[in-house]
């Protein structure tokens, strides 16, 4: 269900032309089960960063459960003092735009679930807010430390989550089966999503996640461009990594960002070259390569590894 941001201060409604680019859009199938899923996702990190990918700070592929198809990716929190270790970041890095995202969650009875937005491209240095499904089945949001809005969830069946963020009016609405749950100031960009193995003191955190959904609908554009693809290796790189550009006789702004955000990279090349890029100065971890062509935007995972 499309989502538009209510104003607290006043029922206004606005009409704008939009365009819909697609940020993520993984339903979890093309992993084995007992897979590592940052390690083996292109879009995927975890909140260390590459250094715990395929660690028990990534998590695995399950077919216990599954909203779609027959995989999940399983949350379970085994340090009940601190919560964790699984700790799964998704990152957009989304600075413009309304940002909707989707994505189901099945908690199991006396269990509970949790995740938060980062505004920072550095996690941990600027909260959005968090929310849990609790283990009495109610759901609580939370921002800069106060309730935002709260509401109820069923166990032992999959949920819908939505979180709407427009970074125009800098605000953000929660939803949990399409029932209002959190709604917010925004001060920031919508840069990740965090899925943390934690109940956040409510609970035991076991839950599973599944069609997970991200788009940026640009508000004012009156379409979306053709989307062409790019290809990307050798991933992991070392000393120089090559993307190959298939955007016909499109320009293709390519740029690459550092997980705190750094744009270590940028050139307009055209949209049917192969272009080698030098890694050598990079840092090891983990890159986001993107490549824009007019309203198109596409992000790959690139590894640096030596």
């Amino acid at each position: 269900m499309k989502r538009t941001l209510l104003l607290m201060a006043g029922a206004l409604c606005f009409s704008f032309g939009n365009a819909q680019t697609v940020v993520v859009d993984d339903d979890l199938e093309g992993f084995a089960d007992g897979d590592y899923l940052a390690l083996n996702s292109d879009i995927w990190s975890t909140w260390s960063g590459v250094a715990g990918e395929g660690t028990d700070v990534d998590t695995f592929i399950s077919t216990e459960q599954a909203h779609s198809g027959v995989n999940s990716a399983k949350f379970v929190e085994t340090n009940l003092t601190t919560g964790g270790p699984t700790d799964i970041l998704l990152p957009m890095f989304q600075n413009a735009g309304v940002i909707n995202i989707s994505f189901w969650m099945y908690v199991p009875t006396g269990n509970a679930g949790y995740f938060n937005i980062q505004e920072a491209p550095q996690p941990g240095t600027g909260w959005a807010f968090e929310c849990t499904l609790k283990d009495d089945g109610s759901v609580e949001t939370i921002r800069d430390g106060a309730v935002v809005g709260s509401g109820t969830f069923n166990h032992d069946t999959w949920v819908n989550v939505e979180v709407m963020v427009d970074l125009d009016i800098m605000g953000a609405q929660v939803f949990v089966d399409d029932a209002l749950v959190g709604s917010m100031g925004w001060d920031g960009f919508c840069s990740s999503i965090n899925f943390f193995a934690s109940g956040n003191g409510f609970g035991p955190g076991l839950y599973y996640l599944d069609d997970v959904y991200v788009e940026n609908e640009m508000v004012g554009v009156a379409e979306v461009a053709t989307a062409g693809s790019f290809d990307m290796y050798p991933n992991p790189a070392n000393e120089e990594v090559t993307l190959d550009l298939n955007y016909g006789g499109k320009q293709v702004y390519t740029e690459i960002y550092s997980l705190t955000g750094e744009l270590v990279y940028a050139a307009n090349v055209a949209g049917t070259s192969n272009v080698t890029i030098p890694t050598q100065t990079f840092e090891q971890g983990v890159y986001l390569v993107k490549a824009i062509a007019g309203n198109s935007v596409l992000t790959q995972k690139l590894v640096v590894k030596r």
